[in-house]
């Protein structure tokens, strides 16, 4: 583990072999953890002061086992979150079909389940009570249109 900040609250968790580097900030929230063998990586070392890699994990949430998870762009994750099984990707940056250069954060709203090798692209915003399932590919937003609001969405 190699960053700039990190906030550990009372009872979170980060398990065995994970790889969490060149982050400006990782905060935990209550109960939250990062499992094992994920790889957690971010370009804070070697860019300049103005970075915004920063990771916010909302409280009982996890991330489970060999995620990867490009941290280019904030990343926020609401409070009862799973980021499930094996293979999920997020990515914050990646390039157009004209090879220029994008990135944008991340939000993934209050009570949501993301299955094994699923792929978040830079951008996207996933409203609460959400279930992906497993190895899709989630480019666009994801809007719940039921009688829940998107008073948890959190911004940077």
């Amino acid at each position: 583990i190699s960053l700039g900040e990190l906030c550990l609250e009372k009872g979170s968790y980060i398990g065995k072999f994970n790889i969490i580097k060149s982050l400006k900030s990782l905060s935990l929230g209550q109960k939250s953890a990062i499992l094992h063998r994920n790889l957690i990586a971010g370009t804070y070392a070697t860019s300049n002061s103005s970075s915004r890699e920063d990771v916010l994990i909302g409280r009982n949430s996890q991330i489970s086992i060999s995620s990867f998870i490009d941290v280019t762009e904030p990343i926020s994750i609401g409070h009862n979150v799973v980021l499930g099984g094996v293979g999920t990707q997020i990515w914050t940056h990646g390039f157009d079909h004209n090879r220029i250069f994008n990135s944008a954060p991340i939000t993934i709203c209050d009570n949501v389940f993301i299955a094994s090798a699923c792929i978040i692209t830079s951008g996207v915003v996933i409203n609460s009570f959400t279930t992906i399932a497993a190895g899709s590919v989630v480019y666009k937003d994801i809007h719940f249109s039921g009688r829940f609001s998107s008073h948890t969405l959190k911004k940077f």
